[in-house]
């Protein structure tokens, strides 16, 4: 039992780490994509 409820902590430990870095990812992703824009904007200019 004790050993079953390690591994759920391990695996919701693991499930967090993942989503926390897909977030990191796809928020840096974005952040570049608008300074991409603004600076074709300012080309543009």
């Amino acid at each position: 039992m004790i050993n079953l409820a390690v591994e759920f902590a391990a695996l919701v430990n693991f499930i967090a780490s993942v989503t926390l870095y897909t977030v990191a990812n796809f928020r840096e992703k974005r952040r570049l994509k608008k300074q991409r824009k603004e600076e074709k904007a300012a080309q543009k200019g």
